[in-house]
This record gives structure tokens, sequence and C-alpha cells, in this order.
């Protein structure tokens, strides 16, 4: 069974199904408008047409942004920049929480913290792959980790700087008792140059730029490897940049509120293009005698997904009104409704519920969300099948 599905499930089968099943018509214009039919929106074909345009706007958005320099160099770089920075993008994600989830834990409180040890550190030092045989370098203070790396003719340089504003790194444990270190105020840095070896790079010009910010829960004076905030910002791109906004903030009290944000747009791009989440999370929250949350009841939610290029943009709203759990804490019933715009105006409406059915591998879901067009209603489930996104295997089977 599929465990835990989040709120935004209505919302991304629905654009993930565009995105594999429509082909883009070579076109990047406005789409059509909205039709007739009862409180207007668009008929079925109609916004068939409609993600066509978004689409193909979408995939010209996209080259054009690979074609800056700096994300071929950034794709070039050395295995290990893949792999400490899928590290570091992975440490501050919430431990075992999904907002739709009951967790059975043991209470077995907080074990002995293990004796920090290498593996658990943040990367330090710098390491020069311009010469052939990756050196050892000191990277330029303040930053404390350094990667150099060729690129064409020009010479990359990341840095990393784990404390900034003086902000000490801290040493959060899991629910095992490891501890592991993690930042609470970072910024890393991308620059291209000239040169190599020891020194920094000639003519060096800053080509990409993130910030990152954490609070971690505070357990009778010990962090635990559990975010109450999370601030992730950046951009990269030496002309054509991805802009990123990626934020987690959770507040406790008499209805706790999870809130959550990821936003990724362009700039200097043609066409430009947005893609925006939006989610929102009321319930009940229940910590553990370790401090860990071992339980989050959802009363109610909002999930907004926006999604824009050049001319084209969609706007999927949903609110949960009820959630029912079994006593697993799987999803055996989601209550919900809510629209899609295209361009500004409603281009069809959806309500219904999802129940335990839906969260089978091998079934194709929403049999029960009626989706409302200008020209008839249709089920979810009928929509998906009819356009071939549902399989013997389920969705995209």
């Amino acid at each position: 069974m599929k465990k835990a599905l989040g709120l935004g499930f209505l919302g991304i089968v629905i654009a993930a199904c565009g995105l594999q099943g429509l082909p883009g018509d070579g076109g990047t214009g406005p789409g059509p408008g909205p039709g007739p039919g009862p409180g207007g929106g668009l008929s079925q074909a109609e916004f068939d047409q409609a993600w066509q345009a978004y689409r193909a706007a979408l995939d010209q958005a996209i080259q054009d942004l690979g074609s800056d320099t700096v994300f071929s160099a950034f794709n070039t770089g050395p295995l290990p920049l893949t792999q400490d920075m899928i590290a570091f993008l992975q440490t501050p994600r919430p431990s075992s929480v999904h907002p739709l989830r009951v967790y059975d834990l043991s209470m077995q409180g907080v074990r002995s913290l293990s004796h920090p040890n290498p593996s658990s550190e943040l990367p330090r030092g710098g390491t020069d792959y311009t010469l052939g045989e990756p050196v050892p370098y000191t990277p330029p203070s303040p930053y404390d980790f350094g990667l150099k790396w060729p690129h064409n003719t020009q010479v990359a340089e990341l840095l990393v700087d784990w404390d900034q504003d003086d902000q000490s790194t801290r040493w959060a444990h899991d629910r095992d008792g490891v501890s592991h270190e993690v930042p609470q105020n970072t910024h890393i840095q991308m620059t291209l140059g000239e040169g190599g070896g020891p020194m920094p790079p000639l003519n060096a010009e800053v080509v990409g730029t993130a910030d990152f910010a954490a609070a971690w829960y505070d357990c009778n004076g010990t962090p635990i490897l559990e975010p109450t905030f999370l601030s992730f910002t950046g951009s990269l791109g030496q002309i054509k940049q991805l802009n990123w906004d990626i934020g987690y903030n959770l507040t406790e009290g008499t209805t706790d509120t999870l809130q959550a944000h990821v936003e990724l747009h362009t700039t200097n791009t043609n066409p430009t293009a947005l893609l925006r989440l939006d989610l929102t999370l009321n319930g009940t929250l229940t910590r553990g005698s370790d401090c860990f949350i071992s339980e989050i009841e959802v009363q109610s939610g909002e999930f907004t997904v926006t999604t824009q290029a050049g001319d084209e943009s969609f706007v999927f709203n949903i609110t949960v009104s009820s959630v029912q759990l079994d006593a697993q804490g799987n999803p055996v019933r989601i209550d919900l409704n809510g629209f899609v715009e295209y361009n500004g105006q409603q281009a069809l409406s959806f309500s219904g519920f999802l129940d335990q059915n839906d969260f089978q591998d091998d079934t194709c879901p929403g049999a029960n969300v009626t989706l409302v067009f200008s020209d008839g209603s249709v089920s979810l489930q009928e929509w998906l099948q009819s356009r071939g996104h549902c399989g013997p295997g389920g969705i995209f089977g």
C-alpha cells in the first residue's frame, strides 16, 4: 500500500499526467480562453490544448536555462561535489515526519549520545582537481570547505561557510542517539575564473550563491535531528539564472501548524518559468518521551501549486476538510475540493474524496473525485484512464 500520501495528491497527479502524457505542440503563445458552459471554465479538449501550450513554453525555458555555461560547469564537477552537496541537502530534512501518518514508536526515551566521529562531521578542507590528480588546498577565509575543478578553459570553485556570522554548528542526535553535526547558518558560493593550483581563480566571477538557515528542536537543552524551521534560498547562473526559495516552519500551540513552501523560477530565460508550492496543515502533534514527533493528526489543510511558463499559467488550489486515519496511521479517507485556474480564470473544479482503495499501488485513483469541465463532469479515474495515464499496474502503469 502507498502509505501517507500528501495533501498535494490531486494537483500533483493532474500536473504529472499532463507533463508525461500531453506532448507540446511547439507553440508558446496564449492558449484558449474560457469556453462556454455553466459557470464558464474550459472543456476537456480546451484544457488539454492549454496544457500543451504550457508544456511547450516550459520545455523552451528549460532548454534556454541549460545553455548557461554555469550549469554545464556544475554538472561536470568532480564526483565528491555531487556526493557532498547531496549529503548537505539531505541533512536538514524532518526526521521520520509525515503530515498524514501516525507513527507507532516505542517510548524508549533519549539514549546515550554516541561520541562524535568523523563520519558525522560536516566536510571541511579543500580539494583541487585542476592539476590532474586531486590535491588538498586550504579554502580562503571564512570558508570551511572548498572544491576546485576545470571547466573548458576556466576554473570553477565551490566554497561553503558552515558557520556564517559566527553562528556555530551544533551536534543533534537522531532517534538512535547518534549525533550529527548540523548547521544553523550557512553560506555557499560558486565562482568561475582563470588559473588553477593553490591560488584562487583569477578574475573570478560569482555565478551562484545560496544561504541556509535552520533551527533544531531543543530536547531538555540538547538539539535533536528534527528541525522546527528551515530556509534555503539562492540562485545559480551567469546570465540565465535558476532561483529558489525553500522553507519549512512548525508552530506548536493549541493548534499545531506546519507550513512549507517551495519556489523555483528563472530569470533572463526566453521564456521565464515558475513553479511554486505552498502547503499549510493544521492539526494536533504529539511528541514522545524522546522528544521526536510520535503522532500528527491533520484536521484541515490547504495546498496550492502555481506553475507558469511564458504567457501560460496554471494554479491548482486544493482544500482538505477532513482526514481519517486507521490505527496504524495510514490515511483511509481524505475529503477534498478545489479548482484549477488557467491564465487567471477558472478552468475546472473538483470535489470528492480519496479512500484506501486510491492508495493501492495497482489501482487507478480518483473514482470518487469528480472533475467538472464546461462540457460536463468526469471522475478523475476516468479522466486518467481516457488519456492513457492508468494501466494495469496503476497510475503510469
